[in-house]
Formats: structure tokens, C-alpha cells, sequence
């Protein structure tokens, strides 16, 4: 996964906004940093010559917020319309182009659950393809506790549980190591 940055400076009371655009599983993760005064509100915009509105009018102290309407294999080019406490509005960006991925292609690794757990844990995970894997379970020290899987698996989700019911209470780390064939 990729994530651009551009950064504009306009001369006025908000200063600079750096905008980064990075694919999540659910979408195009926007976050920016603003230095200057705080805008009074933001909105965001996507196109690449002549951008429309995507979100509504949001708080200035906002940071981040995510694009879900997009499609997978699609190119978006982001921009951040900030308006300041004079009533003053600039236009900040674009990002550099950014591809949402098929999420069939992607390699995930879903957080477990329950989490804080005492019996069983159930972890999902995707792969795009057939792979070798191994997903391992380390203490904060780098200690395997256990392994869960260390085979080949067919492209696709998957799920499996892990009896931590005779672990010492405490954090545990969830590790994924792919080889691909």
C-alpha cells in the first residue's frame, strides 16, 4: 500500500495542510496536519480537474476521514478545502493519484476477537491467493506461545480459533508470515 503526500502553502492564517491519501480495507484513509491557526471547518473534495464535494462541512480540528464510495481498481485524487475564521477559503492539494485495491487482493489479517479473551480466540484473515503461511501467537517478549497454522492455504478468507485458556494472562502478539510459492 502506498500513501501520498502533498503539501501547498497559501499566504494566510492557517499556513500549510499536508494531505495523505492511503488505501484501508474499507476504503481511502484521508488524514492531513494543518500548521497555523486551526480552519474553522474543512471539507473535502475528490477530482482530478475539477473536484466535487464528498463530505460535508467538518470541525476544523478534523484530521482524518475516510472515502468508502470508492471502487476497487479505481484512481482517486484528493484535495482539502479549508476555510478559515474569517470566512476566508483555500483550496489545498491535489494528492498524487491513488488506486483502491480489489480487497479479494488483499492480504489481511482481522483483529481478534473477543479481545480480552479467556477461553477461545477466533482470528480471520484473507489471502489473494494460495499460499504457504504461518500465523503464530508471540509474547511481548518474542517468545512463540503457539502456532496456529503452517501449511498451505487456498486463496480466500479464513478463520481459525485459538485456545488460550491455559496461557498466562497477559498481552500476546498475533504473527502472519506468508511465502509465496
Amino acid at each position: 500500500m502506498r500513501s501520498c503526500t502533498v503539501t501547498t502553502a497559501p499566504d494566510w492564517a492557517i499556513g500549510d495542510i499536508a494531505i495523505k491519501a492511503l488505501p484501508t480495507s474499507n476504503g481511502l484513509l484521508l488524514s492531513w496536519s494543518v500548521t497555523g491557526d486551526t480552519p474553522a471547518s474543512v471539507r473535502v473534495l475528490r477530482g482530478e480537474s475539477d473536484p466535487v464535494a464528498v463530505s460535508g462541512s467538518l470541525p476544523g480540528g478534523t484530521t482524518r476521514w475516510l472515502d468508502m464510495d470508492v471502487t476497487p481498481g479505481g484512481s482517486y485524487v484528493y484535495w482539502l478545502e479549508a476555510t478559515d475564521s474569517a470566512g476566508r477559503t483555500e483550496t489545498f492539494g491535489p494528492t498524487e493519484p491513488v488506486v483502491y485495491p480489489d480487497p479479494k487482493h488483499v492480504l489481511t489479517l482481522d483483529v481478534p476477537w473477543p479481545n480480552q479473551a479467556s477461553g477461545g480466540v477466533t482470528l480471520s484473515f484473507a489471502l489473494p491467493e494460495a499460499q504457504n503461511v504461518t500465523l503464530g501467537v508471540y509474547d511481548l517478549a518474542g517468545r512463540r506461545v503457539s502456532v496456529l497454522i503452517e501449511d498451505e492455504i487456498t486463496a480466500g478468507r479464513h478463520e481459525t480459533t485459538w485456545d488460550c485458556s491455559g496461557v498466562a494472562r497477559g498481552v500476546c502478539l498475533i504473527r502472519r508470515v506468508v511465502v509465496e510459492r
